[in-house]
């Protein structure tokens, strides 16, 4: 079974083809109306990648009220900022988020435990990483100013100088 990819028009600039997935226009970036009329050119590309034809039966890709980020039609929350597709009017509650170190978070609440302990191993290893690197670059600087004195006996000295002159 095929496909074909429909077109549309921009009203704000009048771009004419579009291709259907696009969710914003080629030549001026407006975004595609939600009442948009979509229709097939006679040169329309015949789609028979099962995986497109199952995206394009989906649905319109959507964009995220809150952030205006793309995402594909199948895609229940914004790929970007987590905002849910249902909300027509961007999530409030996304511009801003506390974090509180005498609470738990929930979202690390709902994290596997396999998980947990993979994000507590790459804590850990971050933090000894760290150590590392102030104690090296603590210990090159007080080297630095650290001194010692040699004592040197100098059994002989010789100074030679050679002088060659070249003439026309």
């Amino acid at each position: 079974m095929a496909i074909r990819i429909g077109k549309w028009d921009c009203e704000q600039c009048g771009h004419k083809g579009n291709l259907g997935p696009t969710t914003k226009c080629e030549k001026c970036g407006a975004s595609r109306p939600e009442n948009v009329k979509f229709y097939l050119a006679d040169d329309a590309e015949i789609v028979i990648d099962e995986n497109k034809i199952k995206e394009a039966y989906s649905g319109a890709d959507w964009i995220c009220s809150f952030c205006k980020t793309q995402n594909k039609a199948v895609d229940k929350i914004c790929i970007s900022c987590g905002n849910d597709r249902e909300i027509s009017d961007g999530d409030k509650s996304l511009n801003e988020k506390e974090y509180r170190f005498d609470e738990k978070i929930k979202d690390l609440d709902e994290q596997t435990p396999i998980n947990k302990s993979k994000n507590k191993k790459k804590a850990k290893g971050c933090l000894i990483a760290i150590a590392v690197f102030f104690a090296i670059f603590i210990f090159s600087i007080f080297s630095t100013f650290i001194t010692k004195d040699i004592n040197v006996t100098v059994k002989d000295f010789k100074w030679e100088s050679q002088l060659n002159l070249l003439e026309y």
